[in-house]
């Protein structure tokens, strides 16, 4: 709602109900809130969005649904993302969904069924509230025909309250 004066609609706007919540946030407890500033990710967040994706392909729910993973920070998360969803489903499978993950410049003209988004935010220290984060957050968001899931680590309020990946996920939730 924050985006193109209120006028977008990011999903589908009559569905079959049968994959549930059309948005879905899902905070990882126990996660710290960035694995490392040196490389940027979030180990327990990637492993909790994994086992999500895995249970999703081995839902009937989902048979047929293309997927793609959207990290909001660098390419590492992406990276290590793409490691463990190979090593879980095989490439086969993997490619089967049309799996793509990536930033969200990655995804810039393309849409999926189901999209994971990793927040992997951090302590609060950054504010994501320019016109450039805003861009990035609503390509992410605005990439699922069917369902959006945002994986975060941290609680929201600990973000500036301008801050896009705030907003996402109060949205989310």
């Amino acid at each position: 709602n924050r985006y193109y004066g209120n006028k977008i609609l990011p999903m589908r706007e009559s569905s079959d109900g049968v994959l549930g919540a059309a948005v879905r946030a899902v905070h990882v407890e126990d996660a710290p809130s960035l694995g490392t500033a040196a490389n940027k990710t979030n180990r327990v967040e990637a492993e909790t969005l994994v086992a999500a994706v895995v249970d999703c392909i081995q839902d009937p729910a989902y048979e047929g649904k293309s997927m793609g993973v959207v990290s909001l920070v660098g390419n590492a998360q992406g990276q290590l993302i793409t490691n463990m969803l190979r090593e879980e489903l095989g490439y086969e499978r993997f490619m089967e969904r049309s799996m793509r993950v990536g930033r969200p410049t990655d995804f810039q003209g393309d849409e999926r069924d189901v999209i994971f988004i990793s927040v992997v935010a951090d302590d609060g220290s950054y504010a994501a509230t320019d016109v450039r984060n805003a861009r990035r957050l609503n390509v992410a968001a605005s990439r699922a025909r069917d369902q959006l899931w945002v994986f975060h680590s941290m609680d929201p309020e600990v973000l500036h309250p301008n801050d896009h990946r705030r907003a996402l996920i109060e949205y989310a939730q």
